[in-house]
């Protein structure tokens, strides 16, 4: 399982920013994802390589699996975290959408107003199969990139 930390380990100077951690009831929309109708955390981080900021990561946090977590925690891999906590995660459904972004996302990835952005929309799923999360990534198209192989 590789995530934005994995994927640019490599690459110097990687920083996360957490903008927000809060206890939120969630939308219709990720209720039904998350299938809960309980509070949940609402995590968004601003993720940067080389003092450029790459993507702004929206994600909806099923709280039973991140009770004891602090902000410092998701300045790191939330992946890592996951695992720290014991648990294993299966597989992510996600789907890549060109998107023009709001106001306040393109202030945040220093976009123009002509710009587009990618989002990555994504459902993490345990070996269990519960939902660990539901994300909305957006990402900065002029910096980042995706790569598609597909196999038979």
């Amino acid at each position: 399982m590789t995530g934005y930390h994995n994927e640019t380990i490599n690459k110097s100077n990687l920083k996360t920013e957490v903008l927000k951690l809060e206890k939120i009831d969630a939308s219709d929309y990720v209720n039904k994802i998350l299938k809960t109708d309980s509070e949940i955390l609402y995590l968004e981080r601003l993720r940067y390589i080389e003092d450029l900021p790459v993507c702004i990561e929206k994600s909806y946090l099923e709280e039973k699996f991140f009770q004891n977590s602090k902000i410092e925690d998701f300045k790191k891999s939330k992946y890592d975290l996951v695992k720290k906590n014991g648990l294993i995660i299966k597989y992510i459904d996600r789907a890549i959408l060109p998107i023009i972004p709001s106001i306040n996302d393109r202030e945040l990835l220093k976009l123009s107003q002509n710009d587009v952005a990618l989002q990555v929309n994504g459902t993490t799923y345990l070996d269990d199969l519960q939902i660990l999360e539901y994300s909305e990534t957006i990402y900065n198209a002029n910096i980042f990139n995706f790569t598609l192989t597909v196999y038979d």
